[in-house]
């Protein structure tokens, strides 16, 4: 545990200089707790230049990883990652699916209209209902 602070406070620090450089970086750390800490970092600076790269963290073996990867890709709000996001909405895993749906309504772009409106038909009524909310984010841009 002490290395693990020892690492978040290097994160911390990183964030606090906005290193975007060294936070992509730390993605590709061993310890999933620092690759996600590295994605929440880019993720509170929401700069375009880590798009591409938090994208490869959508691959991560991790499914909290993956989920991380998609709220900051939401936030971010770059369109270059929507065709990825869209890929997402037909994950197993019902937290992904959600996040996925979130983070295009956030983005907005219309490219994800007609993929949001094939998610009406998720057998999950959580994901439903965000599709909805997305629909309503894109439609009001």
């Amino acid at each position: 545990m002490r290395v693990f602070n020892l690492l978040k406070n290097r994160i911390d620090e990183m964030e606090d200089k906005e290193d975007i450089d060294g936070l992509i970086d730390a993605l590709n750390d061993n310890d999933e707790n620092i690759r996600k800490e590295a994605l929440m970092a880019l993720e509170r600076i929401g700069d375009h230049r880590a798009t591409e790269h938090i994208m490869q963290s959508l691959k991560d073996p991790d499914k909290t990883i993956q989920e991380e990867a998609i709220t900051a890709l939401g936030r971010i709000g770059d369109k270059k990652a929507v065709p990825s996001l869209i890929q997402t909405l037909n994950s197993p895993q019902l937290g992904i699916r959600w996040r996925s749906a979130e983070a295009l309504g956030k983005i907005g772009d219309t490219q994800a209209t007609e993929p949001l409106i094939q998610t009406l038909q998720d057998p999950d009524k959580t994901i439903q209902e965000e599709a909805i909310t997305a629909l309503g984010r894109i439609g009001d841009k």
